[in-house]
């Protein structure tokens, strides 16, 4: 697509059809690499550790960064409701 209507979708932010509306946002792309967990390149071109048994949100070793999001979600709505059913 061209910069100049691709620029202003983006301003409008919606596409108009018959039978619907579409949102439109900007796409931003981040290389990440699998390997080393380092911004900036891909895992074809990394020189880096091998870290590919760490989480890639957190950086530990042990768990999926999909169990890791479980915790915290657990643990946060824990701290919540235990928080809120407290006398002050």
């Amino acid at each position: 697509m061209d910069k100049i209507p691709a620029k202003h979708l983006i301003q409008k932010g919606r596409i108009v059809t018959t039978w619907s509306i579409w949102p439109v946002k900007e796409r931003v792309s981040i290389l990440r690499c699998f390997n080393c967990l380092e911004f900036g390149h891909r895992a074809e071109r990394c020189t880096g550790a091998d870290r590919r048994g760490e989480c890639r949100n957190c950086g530990q070793a042990g768990h999926t960064p999909t169990q890791r999001l479980q915790e915290h979600l657990v643990l946060h709505y824990l701290q919540d409701s235990w928080t809120s059913s407290r006398p002050n």
